[in-house]
């Protein structure tokens, strides 16, 4: 099953949808990290179409051995340094955006092309924006139970 991205637009929401389960942290991590990572041979400005989103929480000490081949791809213990090679880009804070236009989360957006990734928004709660919000990039969680991002505009 393909993880999903959840929008809320505000917090009172997330509170009320995850009363009694913030908690568990079984349930719902942090996310420390965010990396855009390219196709093999490319760099990220020259693979837009293949771009790859890496999430990195801390959940385990054990090895994880995530499918990288995934669009978005969860690493769980807390470090991507056992797959980094030098070509991922991190993704700073405010290089986050939500386009209600076309219902997507964009990386790195740019005035007159594509962004450098662009995800589709499985759900915005709260009400959906009128125009283009950033990403508040403090308030970030991963459901783990339902393989969702949680993030905040």
């Amino acid at each position: 099953m393909a993880s999903s991205i959840y929008i809320y637009t505000d917090i009172k929401d997330y509170d009320n949808l995850y009363k009694g389960k913030r908690e568990a942290w079984t349930y719902e991590t942090p996310i420390l990290d965010f990396f855009i990572k390219p196709t093999e041979g490319y760099d990220v400005q020259d693979s837009i179409e293949t771009n790859r989103l890496w999430v990195v929480t801390n959940t385990t000490k054990q090895k994880s051995r995530p499918d990288l081949s995934r669009t978005i791809v969860h690493i769980t213990n807390g470090t991507a340094f056992d797959h980094l090679r030098g070509d991922e880009l991190l993704v700073e804070k405010e290089k986050m955006t939500y386009n209600p236009k076309n219902n997507q989360l964009e990386f790195y957006p740019r005035m007159l092309r594509q962004p450098l990734l662009s995800l589709r928004v499985a759900k915005v709660i709260g009400g959906k924006p009128n125009k283009k919000r950033k990403v508040d990039i403090k308030y970030k969680f991963y459901d783990i139970t339902h393989d969702r991002l949680n993030l905040f505009v």
